[in-house]
Parts: C-alpha cells; structure tokens; sequence
C-alpha cells in the first residue's frame, strides 16, 4: 500500500483485522484423512493483524515488507476417527486444534503508470512461508510444520477519490502446478494529517498446496481497519 507520494520518505502500515475461516481442509501426509478446521474452531477463530513497510529507491521504484501472522485454534470433536501424521484422533473427543500460517514478504516494485489522480505499480514478491498444524487429545498429541520459500507477483496501487480519500488496491499471488498463494486487499483511506492517515476495509487470503507430504486448502476473509504513518 502506499499513502503518500513523497519519494524520500518510508511508510508503515499497522493493520488489525477481524478474521473469517471460509474453508481451511488439511491433510498430513497428502492423502490422509481430512481435518476440517473450519468445523472443528468455528467460522470466526478471532482477529489477525499485519505490519507493512513501504519505500521508494527513486521516483519510480522501491520496496516493501510485509510482516503477516496468521494463527486460529479452538477446540470441537470429530464425527468419525481422523489419521493425522501417524496417529489416530478419536471421534466425540474434546480436540484441541492449532493452525498457524505465517508470512513474511519483500517486494521490488516498478512505477508502471499514473496521472494526476492514481498511481499503479507492479513488482515481484519473495515469501517466506512458516506453517504449523497442531491436534492434540487426552493422550496423543501431533504437530506438523512446513516452511518454505514462495515466489509471487506484486499489483498494487492508488486511485484518489475526493481531496484527502483515496481507493487502494495491494495484491500478491500466483498459481502454480505446486500450490497457490493469493492476498488481495481493497481499502478506503483516508488522510487525517501530513503524517497520518486511516484506512478500512476487507481482505481475501488464499492458499493451496497438494504434495505427498500435505494437502491444505484455505480461504480467509479480513474485515479489516488501520492507522498508516509517514517518516
């Protein structure tokens, strides 16, 4: 995201977001059985936040990093056994279910277009993925982790709509044969100083991955506001 278009000064974004859990299937290994997370916490697991850094290297390019914690856990009880590296959970069970996505990005982007009212920019993004997936019962405990480096594209961009409000688009993702990544937010911001600015809006995170090791399918939804800083 970008606020001002000052090219000397860095940007922080501190954004807090009611989380919904729209689908989040996992399976380890791959073609063991299905744990369906959504129904074992619930549809709303809690809140998210992120941190975001914003910089330019000159009029027409920069950086940005992004700092996004992802983590629900809740307890609920399995209709029927579930296999889950190596160990078997019973059905009608208190389990206790822990699932972290972590993501850590830096971006290089390039300026593409703008006029009087908006500017776009496209870039490349490099992500450092840091998953988890704990189950726990009386007696058995299982915990898998997953970390790895992502590849993504970078689209992002401004569109002002009145003097001090402006409409943001931010998107990294891609679709690969190995697995998907995509994270697009829609925002309204508003400049409340020189400095300061406030932004709202919604948030749609997705991912896949179908190895041997793991399948999970995800889609999460941000209601989503936050306070932006200029250095």
């Amino acid at each position: 995201m970008m606020l001002f278009e000052d090219p000397h000064k860095t940007e922080f974004f501190l954004e807090g977001a009611s989380l919904l859990q729209f689908r989040n299937d996992v399976r380890v290994p791959g073609d063991g059985s299905n744990i369906n997370f959504r129904s074992l916490v619930g549809a709303n697991p809690g809140a998210a936040f992120r941190v975001v850094g914003v910089g330019r290297f000159d009029d027409d390019s920069g950086w940005r990093i992004v700092v996004a914690p992802l983590s629900v856990s809740g307890k609920g009880r399995f209709s029927s056994p579930r296999r889950f590296d190596g160990s078997t959970f019973a059905a009608g069970v208190d389990t206790r279910g822990e699932y972290r996505f972590d993501s850590y990005r830096v971006t290089y982007w390039r300026r593409f277009r703008s006029d009087s009212r908006s500017a776009w920019r496209f870039g490349y993004t490099l992500k450092v993925r840091d998953a988890e997936v704990k189950l726990q019962q009386p007696g058995v405990s299982e915990r898998f982790r997953n970390t790895g480096f992502v590849p993504l594209l970078h689209f992002g961009g401004t569109r002002s709509v009145g003097p001090n409000t402006d409409i943001v688009l931010d998107f990294d993702g891609l679709v690969a044969p190995q697995g998907s990544a995509l994270d697009l937010g829609a925002f309204v911001r508003q400049r409340l100083s020189a400095r300061v600015g406030a932004f709202a809006g919604v948030r749609v995170l997705y991912g896949g991955a179908d190895n041997d090791d793991t399948f999970n399918l995800a889609t999460f939804g941000y209601l989503t506001a936050g306070l932006s800083f200029r250095l």
